[in-house]
């Protein structure tokens, strides 16, 4: 939680977005800071597995399947 409570008090913005492949711990800080999160989708490089519990501490906002469809979800 401390670095992303520090990434906040060192960049002033409207909204902040997470990118993360880990459910079990990627996005627990971010959405309880409001952020936005994204999760990647595994392919045969990921060494994480993707179970997405009912939790929604735990569970992104979004999931994408490659890095391309992020531009959608995020202004730049």
């Amino acid at each position: 939680m401390k670095g992303f409570v520090t990434i906040c008090e060192a960049i002033t913005a409207s909204e902040y977005c997470y990118v993360g492949d880990n459910p079990k711990k990627d996005f627990i800080a971010p959405n309880a800071l409001g952020w936005t999160t994204i999760m990647l989708k595994a392919d045969e490089r990921n060494i994480h597995e993707q179970v997405l519990e009912p939790d929604p501490s735990t569970r992104p906002d979004h999931v994408i399947e490659n890095l391309l469809q992020l531009k959608s979800l995020i202004e730049c």
